[in-house]
């Protein structure tokens, strides 16, 4: 008999091997547990009764239900490392599904995804509403922010303000025309002109200069970038100066009002 020290206890080599191979005993035991509970796991997650098997959507009118039921239908198809569906109502992807949502759909202002029971995935959908034009080749709509969401038919001059630019946006559908703060910095602009009785029709940019035109042929110009609130402030105390109101129907007689140089205004008659 041999006698083998392990450096706390003495033990001889035979009481040594059984204490190694118990232990190799317990480490499979647990290692088949750990895969019988996997194994039950991913079962119970496939399991019929844990998966989304229908898609209703409410709202956004102008989309078509069925359009957004298929997009949801073939984002969730599949499974995560083929293994866990993606239909399973515990993991199926809610926030890559909204944003997936907005992108295949841009007149969609908000998507929200949520379970109605066990097997129905309910999505709600926001609607963008037209408040001006985008024109480049074609005219598209854009909302409040400047963001441009479907083509648009032929209106009646006036209907909606026009934007363009010399250097229009390639596939705008889908896309900012410029930053919010800036559109609605000129949305604003143009709403107060309107106030004002100017009747403005389109607003183009040019480079680093912007140009509105009016319903009776004149023009504004000014600079991209100006502060907006305070063009229209200046725009104001110009018109109520006496000269300007001693003029009488200045919109009709305007060719252009040239408001490019900070604290100036420069204007001609037809």
């Amino acid at each position: 008999m041999k006698i083998v020290s392990t450096g706390r206890t003495i033990s001889t080599t035979e009481y040594l091997a059984k204490k190694v191979k118990a232990r190799r005993k317990r480490l499979w035991i647990a290692c088949g547990a750990f895969l019988v509970l996997i194994i039950m796991t991913l079962f119970a997650l496939r399991m019929k009764s844990l998966q989304i098997a229908e898609v209703k959507v409410e709202g956004a009118a102008g989309v078509a239900p069925s359009q957004v039921e298929e997009a949801a239908r073939e984002f969730v198809a599949g499974s995560y490392l083929w293994l866990v569906p993606k239909t399973n109502v515990f993991f199926y992807p809610r926030a890559g599904l909204e944003r997936e949502l907005l992108r295949r759909f841009p007149r969609m202002s908000s998507a929200a995804a949520s379970l109605e029971g066990l097997h129905i995935l309910r999505v709600s959908a926001g609607e963008r509403k037209p408040y001006a034009l985008y024109c480049g080749e074609e005219c598209y709509f854009m909302d409040d922010t400047g963001f441009i969401f479907d083509t648009a038919p032929q209106f009646s001059d006036g209907v909606y303000l026009a934007y363009s630019s010399d250097a229009p946006l390639e596939s705008p559908l889908g896309k900012q025309f410029v930053p919010e703060a800036e559109f609605r910095g000129l949305s604003a602009f143009a709403e107060r002109l309107e106030a004002l009785g100017a009747e403005p029709r389109s607003l183009r940019f040019s480079g680093t200069e912007g140009r509105v035109s009016l319903a009776g042929r004149g023009a504004i110009l000014f600079a991209r970038g100006a502060d907006m609130g305070s063009l229209a402030s200046g725009l104001e105390s110009f018109l109520a100066s006496e000269p300007i109101r001693a003029e009488g129907n200045f919109w009709q007689k305007l060719a252009t009002l040239d408001m490019r140089t900070e604290n100036k205004v420069f204007y001609s008659f037809k």
